[in-house]
C-alpha cells in the first residue's frame, strides 16, 4: 500500500515537471543558478551520495592515507531515489593514476535497496610503485538495469596519497 501511494505521488510530481533528476535553482541564488531542469519521468533511480578512500585493509601506519605498497578501501555510498527496489546496482570505477590498481576488479556490486534507503559498498584499491605525493583520481559510474533514465552522470573523486602528516614540519 505504501509503495503504491509513493509511486502515485511520484507520478503526480513528474506530470508537473518535478520527476526524477529534476533540478531547481538554489533558493538563495540571485541569478537562479544552476537553472531549472524539468523532468516528466518517474520510476527507478540511483543517486551518488559520497565516496572516500582510506588505508583500511593493511595500512602500515593506519593514518587514513593510502601509501605506497598499501591496499586501502574505496567506500561509495548511494541512495535509491526512485520508487522501486534496486537489486542490481553497480559502480564501475576507473582511474588514470598509473600506480593504482583494483585487486578484486573495478566493479562494485551493491546490496538490494528499497526506495529512499542508502547503502555503502567497499572496493579494495592498491597503490604500488609510487614515489612522492600522488594525486589519486577516480571516476565512478553508477548503473542498474532498472533505471528509468539510464545511468546518472559519472562522479569524480580526487584525493592525495603516499604522504605522511608530521607535526612541526612544513613543505613547499
Amino acid at each position: 500500500m505504501i509503495r503504491r501511494t509513493l509511486y502515485s505521488l511520484q507520478k503526480a510530481f513528474a506530470k508537473r515537471g518535478a520527476g526524477i533528476r529534476a533540478v531547481s535553482p538554489d533558493r538563495f541564488s540571485a541569478t537562479n543558478s544552476p537553472g531549472l531542469v524539468e523532468s516528466f519521468v518517474s520510476g527507478n533511480d540511483v543517486e551518488y551520495i559520497s565516496a572516500s578512500l582510506t588505508d583500511g585493509f593493511n595500512g602500515c601506519d593506519r593514518d587514513g592515507i593510502l601509501d605506497n605498497g598499501e591496499t586501502g578501501v574505496l567506500s561509495i555510498t548511494v541512495k535509491n531515489s526512485g520508487t522501486g527496489l534496486l537489486n542490481a546496482t553497480t559502480a564501475t570505477i576507473t582511474t588514470t593514476t598509473p600506480n593504482v590498481s583494483f585487486p578484486s576488479g573495478n566493479v562494485l556490486h551493491f546490496v538490494p535497496t528499497n526506495p529512499f534507503d542508502t547503502t555503502t559498498g567497499q572496493l579494495p584499491v592498491h597503490l604500488g610503485g609510487a614515489s612522492g605525493i600522488q594525486v589519486l583520481d577516480f571516476n565512478i559510474q553508477l548503473n542498474d538495469p532498472s533505471l528509468a533514465l539510464g545511468p546518472p552522470p559519472a562522479q569524480a573523486l580526487t584525493v592525495r596519497g603516499n604522504y605522511d602528516v608530521l607535526p612541526n614540519q612544513s613543505a613547499f
